[in-house]
């Protein structure tokens, strides 16, 4: 009996090893060994595995002649096996990028399969197992998907039974399609009832029947249970009076960007959620009126207003402007006047004293006219507001000419520029290393088959008990050495890695100043939800993603403004959002007399560094003229000098995409323009302990004087 049992831990320890490196392994150039076992797909091979040898090779080891009456040393042998089954499950879950809960399903599914010979056995007393097994795995596991597979080859969808009472429909959910199936007591009651009767002495035949009716009953259920869905309840027309809405913006905006609403709950108590198609903000419902800004969808015609249960459909008090029109801002008094209209154009009176403050408020505006008379007496946080929309692209005549010259359509990055989120999203998994993942794999494997020749070698000779102890012991050693060194290195809490990269572009006023556009991406190793806390007065834009859309909530926490609970993986939730912030130029740029002709930049102590420019280290910079980058030079304390003939003139190449796309779309054209790489540049959320960080550099752009 310990031989036999020896040979089933050999059998299985090198099965699983085989199988947990199958999908990892590579033939060249990142590709996989077996086109059609790629990394994604860790967790269904190895999950199938542990199903194909709990019906085709457990078995065998369950004869009459072994089993007998005692059915203990195999239900203690199968808990041995699910222990250590659990380390790779785990850690292929954690590379097919699989969530908890999904996991938590795929484990109930073959601590099922693992458990079902031993249930069999008890059943039949020993008698024919591995034939019954043998039968009914070919039935689950090969004939029905093989008619549901011919049905829909036909053009005919297979019936509901035959498709979920295999194991493969719910792994390729799980673990392909990363779904998650609700509710989770069906899986939980399988595997419950599964090892109960197993584990129940003296089972007679009529009783293991009525058990065997409980298991399909129990499967029925559970294929046919599906979450309830609850439909909004939307409000009739006279119970949406307690909730107004106006424009702040003239009453025009743009798809992909921020309109200024203003919003007043006459109902007290908790808060709402309003959005219009794109991320939602959290508006108190306190009977104050608040100023919020809403990103709006393409083709959104109506204000999504959620509280609680009640879900209001209100229309957008916005008129969509069309991407071929420019949106034109009157600031003077009254009307605009008629001489200012022109094709393809929406000219609309706004009011320099009745603009709103927030910041973004104005992005859809293209232009804007203001008389020099009206801008003379205007306040200074009127002013302010306009400078900064100025700063961050727009255009401003101070004319009281009323037929200004007609402004040209400039680039607008709006939340729908899902080829951002393509750009700046971290690369697939299947571009990583894991060379020290698989070598964890080995070494638990490895480190497994080492301890067990322990009791192979001083208790295979003994009684079946201490056999069994003496394999135990090592089974829980090594799993629990196994999962700290999962908890330590795979399993921290925190799973997101991020990078950033920053645009700076400072302009040729006599007293300068600099726009910054940071961008951060997010996702994570294992699916999980995230709050990502900003400034309180941030100016966000949050980038749809262009895989799986989920809808992305703005909130509030004491003095942070707070993304709540946003989604990430490392698949379909990469998370890319743009912090745009104005300030004063902290640092002067000179060129040196020297027949080098390099340039000096010193700090300035008279302004404020709320960017950090001062304190962040200058690594490189770059001449650029014409459109193209003519040398490149070096950082010599506060001088840049010039790298000489043999220094390469090109950016590096991991940020050459990413610094020449957001260049051509963020800096106006100049005949040239100096270059630096700022490197330590602060981040604008907090500071967090990220499982993995990149800084793609601050990049300043600073306009030069022609010779």
């Amino acid at each position: 009996m310990n031989g036999l049992i020896t040979r089933l831990i050999l059998v299985f320890v090198g099965s699983s090893l085989a199988f947990t490196l199958l999908p990892l392994l590579q033939s060249g150039g990142d590709a996989p060994l077996i086109a059609v076992l790629d990394r994604g797909t860790s967790l269904v091979v190895y999950a199938a595995f542990l199903i194909l040898f709990a019906f085709f090779v457990l078995p065998h080891f369950l004869r009459r002649d072994h089993v007998g009456q005692r059915l203990w040393p195999w239900i203690a042998l199968g808990g041995y096996v699910l222990l250590f089954a659990a380390i790779p499950l785990v850690f292929t879950a954690y590379i097919s990028g699989v969530s908890a809960s999904g996991l938590v399903r795929v484990g109930a599914l073959t601590t099922t399969a693992i458990g079902f010979p031993v249930l069999v056995a008890r059943l039949t007393g020993g008698r024919a197992v591995g034939r019954a097994c043998a039968l009914l795995g070919g039935v689950l596991l090969f004939a029905l998907p093989g008619v549901a597979l011919y049905l829909e080859s036909v053009g005919r969808a297979p019936p509901v039974w035959i498709v979920t009472v295999s194991p493969w429909h719910w792994l390729h959910r799980i673990g392909i399609l990363r779904q998650v199936p609700e509710p989770l007591w069906p899986f939980l009651a399988l595997m419950g009832t599964t090892w109960a009767v197993a584990a129940l002495p003296g089972l007679r035949r009529r009783q293991g029947g009525a058990a065997v009716a409980a298991l399909l009953v129990i499967a029925g259920l559970g294929a046919w249970t599906e979450p309830a869905v609850t439909a909004p309840s939307l409000s009739a027309g006279a119970e949406q009076r307690d909730v107004r809405v106006e424009s702040l913006a003239g009453g025009f905006a743009r798809a992909g960007l921020r309109t200024p609403l203003r919003i007043t709950f006459e109902g007290a108590g908790g808060d709402a959620l309003v959005s219009a198609g794109l991320d939602a903000v959290r508006v108190p419902r306190d009977g104050a009126a608040h100023e919020v800004l809403v990103a709006i969808d393409e083709g959104a015609r109506q204000l999504t207003i959620e509280m609680g249960e009640r879900t209001d459909m209100r229309p957008l008090p916005v008129t969509l402007v069309a991407d071929d029109h420019i949106l034109v801002g009157w600031l003077g008094e009254g009307e605009a006047p008629e001489e200012m209209t022109r094709p393809q154009s929406v000219v609309v009176a706004l009011g320099v004293s009745a603009l709103p403050p927030a910041h973004g408020a104005l992005e859809a505006y293209d232009f804007m006219v203001c008389p020099k008379s009206r801008w003379e007496t205007a306040s200074a946080e009127a002013r302010r507001v306009i400078d900064r929309w100025v700063a961050l692209g727009g255009k401003l005549e101070r004319s009281d000419d009323p037929s200004p010259e007609a402004p040209v359509a400039p680039y607008r990055s709006t939340a729908l520029d899902d080829g951002l989120t393509r750009t700046f999203a971290p690369p697939d998994w299947q571009e990583m290393d894991l060379s020290a993942l698989l070598l964890f794999a080995v070494i638990y494997h490895c480190a497994f088959l080492l301890a067990f020749l322990l009791p192979l070698l001083l208790d295979s000779g003994k009684s079946l008990g201490v056999y069994l102890v003496s394999v135990g012991f090592v089974v829980v050693v090594i799993a629990g050495l196994a999962w700290h060194v999962l908890g330590d290195i795979f399993l921290r809490d925190n799973q997101v890695y991020t990078h950033a990269i920053t645009i700076m572009v400072a302009d040729g006023g006599d007293e300068p100043r600099v726009a910054s556009r940071q961008f951060l991406c997010f996702a994570s190793m294992s699916e999980e939800e995230r709050d990502l806390r900003f400034a309180e007065d941030a100016d966000l834009t949050v980038y749809r993603s262009p895989f799986t859309p989920r809808q992305v909530i703005r909130g509030r926490a004491g003095d942070a403004m707070v993304l709540e609970s946003v989604l990430l993986d490392r698949f379909e939730h990469k998370f890319v959002v743009r912090v745009d912030r104005v300030a004063a130029l902290p640092v002067s740029v000179t060129q040196d007399a020297a027949s080098d002709g390099g340039f000096t930049i010193a700090p300035r102590a008279d302004v404020a560094d709320p960017l950090g420019i001062r304190a962040a280290r200058v690594s490189a910079a770059w001449q650029v003229s014409g459109g193209r980058i003519t040398r490149r030079l070096e950082p010599l304390g506060e001088h840049l000098v010039d790298a000489g003939l043999g220094a390469p003139a090109d950016l590096p190449a991991e940020v050459q995409l990413h610094v020449g796309k957001l260049l051509g779309h963020f800096a106006p054209i100049r005949p040239s323009w100096l270059l630096v790489r700022l490197d330590d540049l602060p981040r604008a959320d907090s500071e967090r302990q990220w499982l993995w960080s990149r800084d793609l550099g601050g990049w300043l752009l600073l306009p030069l004087r022609d010779s």
